[in-house]
């Protein structure tokens, strides 16, 4: 019985996760945006890539799909972290940021997504 009661915070959380992170990765990419100006104006398509990102995670968000609109954001995030880490390196707030996702990521997004993925469905129905 009382492991209904805990299933169910953990949904609750777990979701509250995401929307929180969908905040933080929205925020990070923003800033990312704009404390690069030089070099997205230098490329185009880098620019086009993160704007895309940020539009489509944005989009989502705006619908209440917090999970899809973090891994949009992360997708462009995560992406610079392997090809341009230094335009990250650059600015404490965005490597702090980073660190803030990354926790969240370990420490409640990972295990309960594994937990509770498949039992999502019925607590955003009700």
């Amino acid at each position: 019985m009382f492991s209904l009661f805990k299933d169910r915070r953990e949904q609750l959380e777990l979701m509250a996760g995401f929307k929180e992170a969908a905040a933080l990765s929205s925020w990070t990419l923003i800033n990312l945006i704009e404390q690069n100006e030089s070099f997205f104006s230098d490329r185009r398509d880098e620019f086009d890539l993160a704007k895309n990102a940020l539009d489509r995670g944005m989009k989502f968000s705006e619908n209440g799909n917090h999970r899809v609109a973090y891994m949009h954001f992360m997708s462009y995030i995560d992406r610079t972290i392997e090809k341009n880490i230094d335009i990250v390196l650059a600015h404490q707030k965005l490597v702090d940021s980073i660190n803030r996702i990354r926790n969240l990521q370990r420490g409640t997004l990972i295990p309960l997504w594994e937990k509770h993925q498949h039992k999502l469905v019925r607590v955003k129905n009700t």
